[in-house]
């Protein structure tokens, strides 16, 4: 981030036809940093899943995958709106 800093504090000294090549490149920096972050970020919550829910007439399985995203397998649509619900609001707090 300095080296971003020192180059918006120095733009001037840039020749004009310049400046807008650098400020493209500074800004791609900025937005991968954002990227990677999120990505970062992202990788490393894992999802708290639910042990326990009642109101099911059926089986219900939910997992994670390698990627953080949550299968829920079941037997009717009500059980896996419900199983849903329970992954959102255990998710939330």
């Amino acid at each position: 981030m300095c080296v971003i800093l020192f180059f918006i504090v120095r733009l001037h000294v840039i020749a004009p036809h310049c400046r807008f090549v650098v400020c493209v490149i500074l800004f791609f920096i900025v937005i991968a940093n954002f990227v990677l972050f999120a990505e970062v970020k992202l990788r490393s919550s894992t999802p708290a899943l639910p042990t326990h829910m009642s109101g099911l007439s059926g089986a219900v399985t939910v997992s994670v995958d390698g990627s953080g995203v949550i299968h829920i397998m079941a037997a009717t649509i009500n059980d896996a709106v419900r199983a849903q619900g329970a992954v959102v609001a255990q998710q939330v707090g």
